[in-house]
């Protein structure tokens, strides 16, 4: 399993809590840590600085006894529609589930209905990240 934390601007789960839970869920679970990855900086295309664990993270959903991604929420992982949707790809084709804590839920990127709603999310996160903050 892989664990991803970011920080985000509205602070409502700290790295520090969200690997707390992917630990904790891991646990619960039995499934075996393979890494964990923190970025304290935004995903949105806004951004100014890169992430400089993504990449590392994304490389390592090749290895073929990761097997889970674990997210807090599914805009911890990348609010760029093409990015996100690349990652729902690679995970499908190297048959890694994702696990979003706020939904409880573990997504299998084979089943398509899963896919969808793990894309449908990634639409929602990119248009959060591109619509003006009075709106």
């Amino acid at each position: 399993m892989l664990i991803y934390s970011r920080q985000s601007e509205d602070n409502r789960a700290s790295i520090t809590q969200q690997d707390q839970a992917g630990q904790d869920r891991a646990a619960e679970e039995g499934w075996p840590i393979f890494a964990v990855y923190r970025d304290g900086i935004s995903a949105s295309r806004h951004a100014q600085k890169q992430r400089k664990e993504w990449p590392k993270l994304l490389a390592d959903l090749d290895r073929p006894e990761v097997g889970i991604l674990w997210l807090w929420e599914t805009s911890r992982g990348d609010r760029e529609l093409e990015s996100w949707a690349g990652l729902l790809n690679r995970c499908r084709k190297h048959h890694v589930r994702i696990y979003v804590e706020t939904h409880g839920r573990l997504y299998d990127m084979a089943n398509a209905r899963d896919w969808r709603t793990l894309a449908e999310d990634g639409v929602d996160n990119a248009y959060e990240s591109t619509r003006p903050r009075c709106e």
